[in-house]
């Protein structure tokens, strides 16, 4: 017999599945956001997507030649109501600055505000190492700004706030959860090979993980204001101090893309089990983790091939029903710490 979360999910993806071509034209506003965030010394900029009442301009957000736009009433007010706010952080930005928009806005079309917040992409493999502990500030930093903002607090309920992360932006989730990095294990990440995802860059550019200071690691504290999380493929995982894991109670959901075989032994979330009381896993088999970006453009393939022959971002087969399939689970995820 099924059980009611398997149950839930099968019906949230057929309801995707039935009305993923009508989606578009539902009213899903999109506005740009902008964050400033002490600890950078910068503006973080992001995208606010969100139920929307009548007005604003049918419009698109975050196309290149490579990867396809996302469809939004641009400027849009936002619909009468409160509504649970989610934040989403993507690991994949180095890739295009947009690859999150598509599951922002379908988070919007079932009734959510979504704050996709991207970070700079790095200079540097020190600044990239950095972003392990500058992303979790970037998610809070975003948090205080939105429940600020005088003209969406209202329409923000504070019962129900929720994030979402992907890759790195996992392990920002789980920072915020409660999670902490061990930085002797992290000194050692790049010591055997597929541990982390960025070894090559760090070696190519001289940066030494042993010598390198993680000071900042045991400044990242919790979030309190978090009801759920969600992570798809996080990194770092295995890293994760086991008391810490054991301490958190925050519903936390982690989506598996692909077997454990296709699966790059850094995203794999498997450490997670049996040491994170409540962790509910599931694993999308049919998926590999390129079916987290946005869908690619007809020439994507060709435009990617012209650098590297072999390049896998736009080879995935399917990606649009393995979105409304992640989106299922996704929001699955969300409604066991935020209700219906």
């Amino acid at each position: 017999m099924p059980s009611a979360r398997a149950l839930l999910t099968l019906l949230l993806f057929i309801a995707s599945l039935a009305a993923g071509h009508a989606r578009a034209g539902e009213p899903v506003g999109m506005r740009p956001l902008e964050v400033p965030s002490p600890a950078r010394g910068a503006r973080l900029d992001g995208s606010l997507w969100y139920p929307a009442g009548p007005g604003g301009t049918p419009g698109e957000a975050g196309g290149t030649p490579v990867f396809r736009a996302t469809p939004a009433r641009l400027g849009a007010p936002l619909a009468e109501g409160r509504f649970p706010l989610v934040l989403v952080s993507h690991g994949g930005l180095r890739s295009a600055p947009h690859m999150a928009d598509w599951l922002a806005r379908g988070l919007a079309a079932e009734g959510m505000i979504v704050a996709v917040i991207r970070p700079p992409a790095p200079a540097s493999a020190e600044a990239a190492l950095a972003e392990i502990w500058l992303r979790p500030d970037d998610l809070r930093t975003a948090l205080d700004s939105l429940l600020a903002d005088p003209a969406l607090a209202p329409h923000v309920d504070e019962s129900r706030i929720g994030a979402v992360g992907l890759f790195l932006g996992g392990t920002s989730v789980l920072a915020l959860a409660g999670a902490r990095l061990d930085p002797e294990g992290l000194r050692g990440a790049c010591d055997t090979p597929g541990r982390a995802m960025d070894c090559g860059w760090f070696a190519a550019q001289g940066l030494d993980l042993h010598a390198a200071e993680l000071g900042p690691l045991a400044k990242v504290t919790p979030e309190p204001r978090l009801r759920a999380g969600v992570l798809v493929d996080p990194e770092f995982a295995a890293l994760m101090t086991p008391e810490s894991l054991r301490g958190i109670s925050l519903p936390l959901t982690a989506i598996s893309l692909g077997t454990a075989e296709s699966r790059p032994p850094a995203l794999d979330a498997t450490p997670l089990l049996g040491r994170l009381p409540g962790l509910d896993t599931v694993t999308l088999p049919e998926a590999g983790r390129f079916d987290a970006f946005a869908l690619c453009t007809p020439r994507g393939a060709a435009i990617l091939a012209e650098e590297e022959p072999d390049a896998p971002l736009c080879a995935s087969h399917g990606r649009a029903a393995h979105h409304r399939m992640l989106l299922a689970e996704v929001l699955a995820g969300l409604r066991r710490g935020l209700g219906s």
